[in-house]
């Protein structure tokens, strides 16, 4: 019988290795919350001839730039210009770039503006965020996508910044942090799909003019709402349609306005809202913030995070009767209200209500505080009205072992050492937040703990290259690896 094993592969169509090198280059909008591990072709190129020679001949493996602290910006010219004619993201990560350093970068963006797709800016200092959107709201940047500004303190000129992104049709994600309220924005923001907006003073014609101008908003973050003072309460406005809008993830302070908000949250309409979370530093009747939502059919995963549960707010969240996945991180107050329905007047004898309000509920993430009795999920998991599969809790394994032995027979438990972290940006969880503690001291900060040897840097690539120069005998080392610049 003849065999059928197949002959060992000892080569691949270069279509098929560019395929395989694109894991290694970020080739995508940045539209995340956190630096993404950004690789470049660098190492490929040290292999062998072949891979060399296929690396510096595919624009689109060098279009992902990082700058930060050692990088020569020299360098990070020459990646721009190799990825020539693809479009390509820059991001500058820096805590105190000199001036000559940031004229370089100014450069960049000058030559590269009508291919710059994402441009992440990430700094302690705001006048240096000024000088790039200083210098983007005079340049024609048509295929920019992607738009992230950060700083410690917040945007301080928000005129520079909205004049920088309101003349990109293409936008599709935005991050801003600063108070930007009180400035027009643009009409033509028909792609975009993705706002986060920290310390944010909206009025109410902020939010419709922002509907107005991007009619596919999916995805809005605020992890730090404000109210702003010249609102007033004029409760008798119009309602603010907000059809598009899939994820909304609200912070609030604890100076926030309960019963008499103006906040122009209030004032939304989101028909189709999927996903609800809310963080609230523990105040409590958060239920005045969405009483037109209009989601109460079509929510799915509700979020609470921080918050002092309440009997008020328990009934405002039963209205969400689609709910099949509830989070419940870091809550205060009597949790088990949430899942306590109304009782009748006739029936105001019987010990407890035999219904669940959320008929769908499938999933609950439990995570408080502190110590806190739940055994209560036993209840919820007897009363749930669908049959067709069992509850599934998330608690933090400390939980589990105070209150269960075995494997509770109502629902099907999965542990965790921790609290997940949130798909959403937390204030606490910024960087530049004072109170955070992952701030750019930590180990665990963005910078040399990271993959450093695939960064390009002053020192420490330097032996690097040095290593690749024998091998292709050229004395330039760096400039062998980049291949000659046509």
């Amino acid at each position: 019988m003849a065999s059928t094993k197949s002959p060992p592969i000892f080569s691949l169509p270069n279509e098929i290795v560019l395929n395989v090198f694109s894991y290694l280059a970020a080739n995508k909008v940045v539209a995340d919350y956190t630096p993404s591990k950004l690789r470049f072709p660098l190492p490929i190129t040290r292999v062998c001839r072949a891979w060399h020679d296929l690396a510096i001949s595919s624009p689109s493996l060098w279009t992902t730039v990082l700058i930060q602290g050692d990088t020569d910006v020299s360098v990070a010219a020459l990646f721009v210009k190799r990825a020539d004619p693809c479009t390509f993201s820059l991001h500058v990560h820096s805590q105190d770039l000199h001036r000559g350093k940031v004229d370089k970068i100014l450069s960049i963006l000058a030559s590269g503006s009508s291919r710059l797709r994402a441009f992440k800016v990430t700094s302690f200092i705001d006048a240096e965020i000024d000088l790039y959107t200083g210098i983007l709201s005079g340049l024609s940047c048509s295929a920019l996508e992607s738009v992230d500004f950060r700083s410690q303190t917040g945007a301080t000129s928000g005129v520079e910044v909205f004049s920088c992104i309101t003349q990109s049709s293409s936008l599709r994600s935005v991050t801003l942090k600063g108070q930007l309220y009180g400035h027009r924005l643009s009409a033509s923001w028909h792609n975009l799909t993705f706002m986060n907006l920290r310390k944010m003073q909206p009025t109410h014609a902020y939010f419709v003019e922002l509907f107005t101008s991007a009619p596919r908003l999916e995805i809005l973050y605020l992890p730090s709402l404000m109210v702003n003072p010249d609102e007033g309460a004029d409760m008798n406005r119009s309602s603010i349609q907000a059809p598009s809008l899939r994820v909304l993830s609200v912070g609030l302070p604890r100076d926030h306005a309960e019963q008499n908000c103006s906040c122009p949250l209030s004032f939304l309409r989101m028909p189709n809202l999927k996903s609800l979370c809310i963080s609230g530093k523990e105040i409590p009747s958060i239920g005045f913030h969405f009483f037109r939502s209009g989601a109460e059919d079509s929510l799915i995963t509700l979020r609470l995070h921080n918050i002092a549960i309440d009997s008020e707010d328990a009934a405002f969240y039963q209205k969400f009767h689609n709910v099949r996945r509830m989070e419940l991180v870091s809550v205060t107050g009597d949790v088990s209200t949430l899942f306590q329905s109304p009782i009748p007047a006739d029936r105001a004898l019987e010990s407890r209500p035999t219904t669940l309000p959320f008929p769908r509920l499938s999933s609950i993430a439990y995570f408080p505080i502190s110590p806190y009795p739940i055994q209560w999920l036993e209840d919820v998991a007897c009363r749930r009205v669908s049959d067709d599969q069992r509850l599934l809790v998330e608690l933090q394994k400390s939980s589990y072992d105070d209150h269960f032995h075995g494997q509770p027979s109502q629902f099907n438990m999965t542990l965790h050492d921790q609290a997940p972290g949130p798909d959403f940006p937390l204030d606490e969880d910024d960087p530049f937040d004072w109170d955070s503690e992952n701030d750019w001291g930590s180990e665990d900060s963005f910078g040399d703990e990271v993959d450093s040897e695939i960064y390009w840097y002053d020192s420490g690539d330097e032996e690097w290259y040095e290593e690749g120069e024998d091998e292709f005998g050229d004395d330039d080392g760096l400039e062998d690896i980049m291949g000659p610049l046509s």
